[in-house]
């Protein structure tokens, strides 16, 4: 082994972290979805903190919230403004976000207007393949019915 590997390396003086430093990509997504009510100090001044350092940051919010404006308050007649407003922002995730919800228009603006959801039919859905998998190779489709008839 040469001598360079078993010396302590040089301690280089590195830069006091700021406080923008430590964000990721997740925890900026968390704070841009959120609904701002909901906000305590702590979390505004670092949503505040995000958006100081980039323009783009800032625009990527206000479309965010806004987004997220017609979701809860099932506001499906402002997509097309919505969609409007992101083509005029020149930000492609975001562009790329709004022609992937654009492949199913009518479903997205149902889903953002009407409060119908197929929640309660994907539970059973999920029930069923837990209940399968916790089978697989042990029995035939009648066990399995009855096991289905009879999960809690």
């Amino acid at each position: 082994m040469s001598q360079a590997l078993r010396d302590e390396p040089e301690k280089l003086p590195l830069a006091p972290a700021t406080a923008a430093d430590r964000f990721s990509s997740k925890t900026a997504t968390w704070l841009f979805i959120r609904d701002p009510k909901q906000l305590n100090t702590k979390t505004q001044v670092e949503l505040d903190l995000i958006y100081q350092r980039s323009e783009t940051a800032r625009k990527t919010y206000a479309l965010t919230q806004q987004f997220m404006r017609m979701l809860r308050l099932r506001r499906g007649q402002d997509f097309e403004r919505w969609l409007a407003a992101v083509e005029a922002s020149q930000i492609p995730e975001l562009r790329r976000f709004a022609q992937g919800l654009l492949k199913d228009r009518n479903a997205v603006v149902a889903g953002l207007t009407l409060s119908y959801s197929n929640g309660p039919v994907e539970a059973q859905v999920q029930k069923l393949k837990v209940v399968k998998r916790a089978m697989f190779g042990r029995a035939k489709l009648p066990l399995l019915r009855q096991r289905l008839l009879h999960a809690a």
